[in-house]
């Protein structure tokens, strides 16, 4: 806020008040008097006043505040201003509430009358604040309302502790009322096994931070002992302690059962610690269905559900078994076995066991449950797959197999012994008479893919040899699957057996024939090559050099073959469209004009043009188009850019222009490997890519690349 002193200073001069002026968090207004103070003329306003009244200064300046603001004589603040205006004295307008057609809210002014004879107003908007005492108001009021009906139990208590407020639901609990309790300080008398030590250092630790005490024990006004679960919380105003607030929740009925099952537990301690490591889930019911113990394994199944009804938790029923195996346990004294779904949609071996008490009367019994839910998939998976390999065998003509992993016998269909050629009257399951079948040069393969299918879970799929009792080879895909128990040790391995040799033969001739091609097109490429070398014979080889430090290049950053293959296409005729510039040009001993230059700048678009017509498997067209671009887009013939040139161009760029710099020219000798490294290394990230120039410089100095 503005003070008054501030503006009786006489040393303040017109820059400091200025500053002072704009900068201002609080609104600024001055006004010209009109008359005797009939009227106030805006003569200046502030940012922060523009913003609060909304308004903008070269709107409001020579207008007449009650024009701008028609509601100011009902505010009062514009009888403040005549008040000043005519006693010199500043005057505070309190809070108001301020509203017209075009604005509202909550203002608070400060008016002064500055030497000149002009009124100036300091204003804060305090809407916000007004909204929040509000809203504290409604609040606090409803926080009352909802303490006195909660059915939590809550007290209220005073920064140096003394009782403020306790809600019905606590005085029931301690059996103290409120106005009994009033002001009173520590130790309360529910607290009466606490020594007078012993309440000071509660105290001061809830006074500090929010504490929570388990299974607080406390003696009813009756006597009577009750636990609970309370929750202290101090609240603080501006770092100072105002008050502190507990909750509690009554668990006396349940620290009751935890004391039953404590004692349970004690009962089958050495049982449960000698199932610890296991999977066993071990319970203890009792002839009303209520659960009174579950180790962890049951409780991480079906969670804590002691005292619930066993039938509920493991069955999902509302009512027990018909042929309830707790009633026949105790009833034929000995133990039952089932097996079950469970209400977790899991299959559950279920024993009971009578378990007597000390005296030797029977009221529980001890039930172990095993979860067979995976042999019972395994079972379904097994007899699942055997039907659908059935229908493949007859639809497909495929074979199919199980074998038994315990000892490796195996079981085979028709089309797998009309495959392998045995005759299934002679075969006795035993896996040593279709491992002999195994072609020598696959077998060590087979049998290792085999081996690390079964230990590693995975599917097996491959395709090998065999060798035939006739001495026939035939090609064979086997696909299979190993299935397991629950202690994960290998049981079956169930698959399929295809011949395959027909179409390995076709894929022998088409390797063949990718082959030939492949020759056809690299003496095609080296004919491209060899034609630009007869037009500019003094570039002889350079074609070639630069595809041995690209591709060279390329391996070193990682690329696939692809990529590489791409690249090595790509560089042996990246300056095929200089057959169309003239040889004289070409091969100019002196210094190109721009004319001449921009011809020879042409060639990656004549090379492009006659490339693009023929169908490369790779970009090899667009790679020869990009390859005198640079990355700063200074290059021709597009101008491209960074990520907009591809990979492959990149590297043929830095490739061509080492090698070049390298060799000899027609204007020029050769400049030297080492002129070509300075040049990308100082134009690295410029007109080189980074990665692509530190690859060429490594393998320069660390491969020791040479272009002969």
């Amino acid at each position: 806020m503005l003070k008054e002193k501030s503006f009786k200073k006489k040393s303040i001069n017109e820059k400091t008040f200025r500053e002072l002026f704009e900068h201002i968090s609080s609104g600024v207004a001055i006004y010209k008097v009109k008359g005797d103070g009939d009227d106030f003329i805006f003569k200046d306003i502030n940012k922060a006043g523009e913003e609060i009244d909304k308004v903008k200064k070269k709107d409001i300046v020579g207008k007449s505040v009650l024009k701008l603001f028609p509601e100011i004589k009902n505010f009062g603040v514009f009888d403040i201003f005549k008040r000043v205006y005519k006693t010199g004295k500043p005057e505070e307008h309190h809070i108001s509430y301020y509203r017209d057609n075009r604005i509202s809210g909550w203002r608070r002014n400060y008016v002064y009358k500055l030497p000149t004879g002009e009124i100036i107003s300091v204003f804060d908007d305090r809407t916000r604040q007004k909204e929040t005492e509000e809203l504290l108001k409604i609040s606090e009021e409803f926080g009352s309302t909802l303490m006195k009906n909660a059915s939590t139990p809550i007290m209220v208590m005073n920064a140096d502790f003394s009782m403020r407020y306790m809600n019905p639901a606590f005085e029931k609990i301690v059996g103290y009322k409120l106005n009994d309790m009033i002001g009173k300080k520590p130790p309360y008398p529910w607290w009466e096994e606490l020594t007078h030590k012993e309440s000071n250092r509660f105290i001061k630790e809830i006074s500090k931070k929010k504490v929570k005490y388990d299974s607080m024990r406390i003696i009813t006004k009756s006597g009577e002992t009750r636990y609970l679960d309370i929750t202290v919380n101090p609240i603080k105003e501006n770092g100072k302690l105002k008050y502190v607030i507990g909750t509690g929740t009554d668990v006396t009925e349940k620290k009751e059962a935890f004391d039953i099952i404590e004692s349970e537990r004690n009962k089958f301690k050495s049982l449960i610690e000698g199932l610890a490591n296991t999977e066993i889930g071990i319970g203890i019911v009792g002839l009303d269905h209520k659960i009174y113990y579950q180790n962890s394994v049951l409780e991480k199944k079906f969670g804590k559900s002691f005292g619930k009804l066993c039938y509920q938790v493991y069955m999902d029923r509302n009512e027990p078994c018909d042929k309830c195996k707790i009633n026949n346990a105790v009833r034929e004294m000995k133990v039952f076995e089932i097996e079950s779904e469970g209400s977790d949609n899991r299959y559950y071996r279920l024993i009971s066991a009578p378990l007597p008490n000390p005296g030797k009367t029977i009221d529980q019994v001890i039930e172990v449950v095993i979860d067979e839910t995976e042999r019972k998939k395994i079972d379904g998976e097994i007899i699942e797959n055997e039907r659908t390999l059935r229908e493949a065998q007859r639809v497909a003509h495929i074979g199919s197999f199980n074998m038994d992993l315990q000892n490796n016998k195996m079981t085979m269909s028709g089309e797998v012994f009309k495959i392998l050629k045995i005759d299934p009257e002679k075969f006795d399951g035993d896996f040593d008479v279709i491992k002999d079948l195994f072609h020598p040069e696959d077998k060590e393969f087979v049998l290792t893919a085999l081996d690390n299918a079964i230990r590693n879970k995975t599917f097996l799929d491959i395709e090998h040899k065999v060798l035939l009792k006739d001495k026939t080879e035939i090609f064979i895909g086997v696909k299979a699957k190993p299935f397991y128990d629950k202690s994960n040790k290998p049981q079956r391995l169930i698959g399929t057996v295809m011949n395959i040799t027909g179409r390995k033969k076709a894929e022998v001739k088409l390797l063949k024939s990718e082959d030939t091609l492949k020759k056809t097109l690299n003496g095609a490429i080296n004919t491209l090559a060899a034609i630009v070398e007869t037009k500019d014979p003094y570039t002889y080889g350079h074609q070639q050099r630069v595809c041995k430090l690209a591709t060279t290049i390329a391996e070193d950053l990682g690329l696939d073959e692809n990529k590489v293959e791409a690249i090595r296409i790509a560089s042996l005729i990246h300056d095929l469209g200089k057959v169309n510039i003239p040889a004289s040009i070409l091969s100019k001993p002196g210094k190109l004009t721009d004319i001449e230059f921009e011809m020879i700048k042409t060639h990656p678009q004549l090379s492009y043009n006659m490339i693009k017509r023929i169908e490369f498997p790779l970009p090899i067209a667009d790679i020869i188009l990009q390859h005198h671009e640079k990355i700063d887009g200074s290059g021709y013939p597009r101008g491209l850019k960074g990520k907009d040139i591809m990979l492959e161009a990149k590297i043929l760029t830095v490739a061509d222009v080492v090698e070049a710099m390298s060799s000899h020219r027609p204007y020029r000798p050769a400049l030297g490997l080492d002129a070509a490294m300075d040049e990308i290394r100082n134009n690295k990230g410029k007109l080189y890519d980074p990665d692509i120039v530190d690859s060429c410089i490594n393998v320069f100095a660390k491969k020791k690349f040479k272009f002969d």
